[in-house]
């Protein structure tokens, strides 16, 4: 339990991606965004989830923050819905984002900015692209403790500034603890993220979201190191579907096996 009561800062990690059972449009072998066709990334729910439930604990405010275009919009507001205290973009080309370095180092110049907080929470993954080593390095240049995989917060004391987790890891479950301030990536097995109520939609529709430019956190954009030449749809392979028929389960089966035999896979 808490030993001392006081007022903790957060970060939560918001990305906007494009929904998968979307249509994505391609042009010219680039992704065309669409801001009507972006949702939040499903990871996140859970990283926003686990703020949230650090805040009703042990008190404090949470701030969405994430890097992209105007589209990042949407998600943002659904991370005040659920319960986030302010929401703030680091408005630039999403292309920054693919580059893990890169990213890595706006969130660190946005979060100096902002004031460091005591916790900084992120999906532990991203349904678009694969780069969620983007924490690692985050904690690495704020010189945090950094914990992967978290699916429960366990107990915080705020006078010895430690925390202790629970943690999913190569199929085994760990009880860490460490110093914070923390970086912590959470797993889908930490809870069912909540759903934002009627109200919480109304609110977050009028908040104003805080944009941040590059020139405003003082950051110089380096050349990418990291270009999408060309893009375009998977093909899907054909596949053949054939229902074994037959009068009852045991001629069914007998039947499959016939089957079977007849291709040489038995």
């Amino acid at each position: 339990m808490i030993q001392k009561r006081q007022l903790l800062k957060s970060i939560v990690f918001v990305r906007s991606i494009n929904d998968p059972i979307g249509t994505l449009n391609i042009e010219n072998g680039q992704i065309k965004d669409s801001g009507e066709s972006t949702i939040i990334n499903p990871w996140d729910s859970y990283a926003i989830e686990a703020a949230v439930q650090c805040k009703e604990k042990y008190r404090g405010e949470i701030i969405a923050l994430s890097i992209g275009t105007d589209h990042s919009t949407k998600s943002l507001r659904r991370a005040l819905a659920l319960g986030c205290d302010q929401a703030i973009c680091i408005n630039c080309s999403d292309d920054y984002f693919y580059d893990s370095t890169i990213a890595a180092c706006i969130l660190k110049k946005a979060i100096e900015l902002i004031g460091k907080p005591d916790f900084i929470f992120a999906g532990s993954a991203f349904s678009d692209v694969n780069n969620s080593i983007i924490f690692s390095q985050l904690a690495r240049l704020l010189d945090y403790s950094y914990i992967s995989q978290v699916t429960k917060l366990i107990s915080l004391d705020s006078e010895n500034q430690t925390i202790s987790v629970s943690r999913r890891i190569n199929g085994i479950k760990e009880i860490v603890q460490t110093k914070s301030p923390i970086v912590l990536t959470i797993d889908k097995e930490f809870g069912e993220p909540r759903y934002p109520s009627f109200i919480g939609l109304q609110k977050a529709s009028k908040y104003q979201i805080i944009e941040y430019t590059l020139e405003k956190i003082d950051f110089i954009a380096p050349s990418l190191g990291l270009k999408f030449l060309n893009v375009e749809p998977h093909e899907l392979g054909k596949t053949h579907c054939e229902f074994i028929k037959g009068n009852n389960p045991e001629e069914i089966a007998n039947n499959l096996i016939g089957i079977l035999k007849l291709r040489d896979v038995l």
